[in-house]
């Protein structure tokens, strides 16, 4: 409660504050929404990245923060009042107004907020710090760092150099996972009463990434350093020491990334290239296993010129993305090819692992935890195949996608005792037994006006793991200067 109250104080700050402040904006966003999940009340003894994703696919009830935006400066806050979060997975969560069903859970959440940065760029630099998603690469999702986590806490900088023959372009990014790890807070695997067999530990990411580009090229390479239970120091931070630095193996998990993207007329190629460890034939049985995935896609714009136009309504309205060929416009259809091998992202601590853990305070079981609850890159992880057809859709006025979906992944995961040695895994093949499932999800938006529109989701599964999510809301922004 306290924390509301402070909330509250803040939001009366900003309000006599704003005239104060040129281009700010003070706003509120409403945004009820009724659901259907067939999978809630959720198991909560086996939890999945899937959970949480679809956690934060329902809306918060009432979201309201403070921008201010220029030519070159971009500074937003946005405090989100949403279902509590053991409320929401272990109950038949239907609408995210209060008092229609679980009493006043839908808006109690306590752990926001979810948006909060400040960022200054022109069209050879950006630096960017605080909260909000991030995203690498040319495809739907990334398998080095994606927005399937809600946001990251990070530093983000980049700059562009731009030459005869094109432009080269250097990206550095500093990501801090939950403080409670690095305070050694207790972890332990979610709503278990046994703590984790991993003590908690300082965790850090650092990436750093250069690339070239042209009117129909663009390429780019980098590497990222899980770096756990020590603070970083500037062997790890240094531009170009990653690129590979062979010092601090001990407390570095490095994961190196390839992308690469063409575009020829209404035709974009793409695809990118991961690599966590390999283990050649002359190394001891000790050695990590080789690990790896990869992913290759290809579009083709049908008709149609117009993209949506809409103020940002969403939290992922404020993320911040790696520059692509593609363009949201019209009709486009594409198809989409990705691959993990069984130890990608993994280590034997949690700590060292490709994942973001999740130090949540809940109204109905107090804090609760997971070292594992989404993953820095692939949206379904490691071990895991899936083959997408896409087929999206923007005119001025509405947006809408359509993903078919083969999704086969393996039984072996990231949480799993982590096997190396003489008793490794097949690197390579998913490990049985197979869980296969058919999916269909669709999304669309209708705007009214730029601040007023209709969202729609829908989801079925069929096969291995099945289920059905539907849902259906208003958002209206109201702005005050």
């Amino acid at each position: 409660m306290k924390r509301h109250i402070l909330v509250i104080a803040i939001a009366i700050c900003l309000a006599i504050a704003m005239p104060a402040a040129a281009g700010s904006l003070f706003f509120t966003v409403l945004r009820p929404f009724v659901l259907y999940d067939s999978t809630l009340p959720a198991d909560v003894a086996m939890p999945s990245a899937e959970l949480y994703v679809d956690y934060y696919k329902t809306p918060a009830l009432l979201n309201f923060g403070w921008e201010m935006t220029n030519k070159n400066v971009d500074i937003a806050i946005r405090f989100d009042f949403r279902y509590d979060f053991w409320a929401y997975i272990t109950s038949n969560a239907h609408t995210n107004i209060p008092f229609v069903e679980n009493g006043a859970n839908p808006i109690l959440d306590f752990n926001y907020p979810t948006v909060g940065y400040a960022s200054w760029g022109n069209d050879k630099a950006l630096a960017s710090f605080g909260r909000r998603q991030l995203k690498w690469g040319p495809g739907t999702y990334d398998i080095a760092l994606s927005d399937a986590a809600p946001y990251f806490d990070n530093l983000w900088a980049q700059y562009k150099a731009k030459a005869s023959y094109g432009t080269w372009w250097a990206n550095f990014v500093a990501i801090s996972m939950d403080r409670a790890a690095a305070n050694g807070g207790n972890y332990y695997y979610l709503y278990e009463s046994a703590p984790s067999l991993n003590a908690a530990e300082q965790k850090t990411v650092l990436a750093h990434r250069i690339g070239f580009e042209n009117d129909f090229l663009r390429v780019g390479f980098g590497e990222l350093n899980v770096v756990y239970g020590v603070t970083p120091d500037l062997q790890d931070i240094g531009p170009f020491l990653i690129y590979h630095h062979l010092y601090q193996d001990a407390n570095s998990n490095v994961l190196m990334t390839l992308s690469a993207e063409t575009k020829v007329g209404p035709v974009r190629a793409f695809g990118e290239f991961v690599m966590d460890d390999l283990t050649l034939g002359f190394e001891n049985s000790t050695d990590k296993p080789t690990s790896m995935g990869w992913f290759l896609g290809a579009e083709i714009g049908l008709f149609g010129k117009e993209t949506y136009v809409s103020e940002r309504i969403a939290e992922a309205d404020y993320a911040l993305k790696e520059a692509t060929f593609a363009e949201p416009r019209g009709l486009t259809l594409g198809f989409e090819h990705y691959r993990t091998t069984t130890y990608l992202y993994n280590r034997s601590e949690d700590a060292g692992k490709f994942t973001v853990p999740d130090h949540r305070f809940t109204m109905g079981n107090g804090y609760v935890d997971d070292p594992a609850a989404y993953f820095i890159g692939f949206l379904y992880g490691p071990n895991t195949s899936l083959d997408m057809l896409t087929l999206r859709h923007e005119s001025k006025n509405a947006k809408a996608s359509l993903f078919l979906k083969r999704l086969r992944q393996g039984s072996y995961g990231i949480l799993d005792d982590y096997i190396s040695g003489s008793n490794t895994l097949d690197w390579y093949a998913l490990t049985e037994p197979i869980a296969q499932t058919w999916i269909v999800e669709f999304a669309g938006d209708y705007s009214f006006s730029e601040r007023l529109r209709i969202e729609t989701q829908a989801s079925a599964a069929f096969g291995d793991e099945p289920g059905i999510r539907l849902g259906a809301g208003v958002s209206w922004r109201l702005d005050a200067r």
